[in-house]
């Protein structure tokens, strides 16, 4: 199960190892699907036993586990966060504590709303005066962002929707990376397993890894390599869109030439703070949820 509404190049390691047969070789038949908003997220198929595996944010995976629900993180995707504080230079905000008395759309989730007020309060600002538009789980474009229906924007990805073509200028369009904010560290998608498939099918899991990691040393090291399996994919996106979103997202994928690693100075500093902001409860024992043994091959 991928982890939006459709495919997008933050997959392509998974798409290029089945084009290139990682997933036969090792005797697996993998069919990638995109969720159905009704029936929930990814991490609610993999709850339900619908999938094998799920990409997913970490926070999910911990906020399932207090719910006794045995989901693990066997891999790490991404090595930083994706989103944005997104506005226009003629909206006068030149740094985050000047969103203050203005409106700024976001998914008002309990952990995006918290991440937005941390930044501005990082920087010297009253969180409290911030004006908070319910977009849902849409992205608000540089075009509304001109006809006003926000001064600024949180949560669109520096990755791809920043990316995407517009009618707004590239000088006109001002885009800030949170973790260039103050954010707290964090990792970015993970992918999960239900415990029962650990225990039951650790082979499958193992050889699933490998064939992912290979898929995705593929694409790092020759990102435009992917660009006909998104024109297939995902058809009515622009090509150029999937060419330079692939350039940008490839970097998160491994740390010292490693992917999948799920490094505690990655992990424990975002968990804290989680447990900090009361999204979570658990943060001494976040470890017990995450395993990188199915890595390799002993």
């Amino acid at each position: 199960m991928l982890e939006y509404f459709h495919p997008w190049t933050n997959s392509a390691g998974f798409y290029m190892a089945r084009q290139k047969g990682y997933y036969n070789e090792a005797g697996l038949d993998v069919i990638f699907m995109t969720y159905d908003r009704y029936w929930g997220n990814s991490i609610d198929y993999l709850v339900r036993g619908d999938v094998t595996f799920a990409i997913t944010p970490f926070k999910r995976v911990l906020l399932q586990n207090e719910q006794n629900v045995p989901i693990r993180s066997i891999a790490l995707i991404n090595n930083c966060s994706f989103e944005t504080i997104q506005t226009l230079r003629s909206k006068n905000i030149t740094r985050p504590r000047d969103l203050c008395g203005r409106r700024v759309s976001l998914h008002p989730t309990k952990k995006g709303v918290a991440m937005l007020r941390h930044i501005v309060q990082q920087d010297g600002g009253d969180p409290d005066e911030l004006v908070l538009i319910d977009s849902g789980e849409r992205e608000v474009t540089p075009e509304e962002l001109r006809s006003g229906i926000a001064d600024a924007s949180y949560g669109a990805y520096w990755a791809w929707e920043a990316l995407m073509p517009s009618t707004v200028s590239e000088q006109e369009r001002v885009v800030w990376r949170i973790d260039e904010l103050g954010a707290p560290v964090q990792p970015g998608y993970v992918l999960a397993v239900r415990e029962d498939t650990l225990q039951k099918q650790g082979n499958i899991v193992r050889d699933f890894l490998m064939a992912t990691r290979q898929g995705y040393e593929e694409v790092f090291n020759d990102p435009n390599s992917a660009v006909p399996l998104y024109e297939q994919a995902t058809p009515y996106f622009d090509k150029r869109l999937i060419s330079t979103s692939l350039e940008a997202v490839a970097p998160t994928w491994f740390h010292n030439a490693a992917w999948g690693i799920q490094r505690k100075e990655l992990f424990e500093p975002y968990v804290g703070w989680l447990t900090d902001k009361g999204i979570i409860t658990a943060s001494n024992s976040w470890w017990k949820v995450v395993t990188d043994k199915y890595l390799s091959r002993t």
